[in-house]
């Protein structure tokens, strides 16, 4: 009689191995992936938040004129958002303020939005 015990692992338990740990970084990448898309999102409002406080600041200590400094604020949002879009409307005494960057529109941005696309709204009053 001829008995034979196996040793090691047979060629479809390795198989079976690497495809489950495949799945498994597959996930890992997967999440990471969406964590930096979201930090992305999140710097992109920070930093439009950012630019609208600034010429919410300039509309507050210039008695809300802003055309002279409205090209110069265009350009700061282009060095920081590229792509990304400004705009000030409204009547005296109050202002709105909207920024828009990725595929949103400016005309669409009607509340706060956080991501690779989004807008800020800021309302200023003297």
């Amino acid at each position: 009689m001829n008995n034979h015990s196996a040793n090691g692992f047979s060629l479809l338990e390795v198989l079976i191995s690497l495809f489950l740990l495949s799945l498994v970084l597959l996930g890992v990448f997967a999440s990471q992936a969406t964590s930096l898309q979201q930090a992305r999102g999140t710097h992109n409002f920070l930093q439009a938040m950012t630019l609208s406080q600034n010429m919410a600041v300039y509309l507050r200590t210039h008695h809300l004129e802003w055309n002279r400094y409205d090209q110069r604020w265009q350009s700061n949002i282009q060095a920081v958002l590229p792509g990304a879009r400004g705009d000030v409307s409204g009547d005296y005494p109050e202002k709105i303020i909207k920024i828009a960057w990725g595929d949103q529109r400016l005309f669409h941005c009607d509340q706060n939005r956080v991501g690779v696309s989004g807008c800020v709204i800021l309302k200023v009053t003297p």
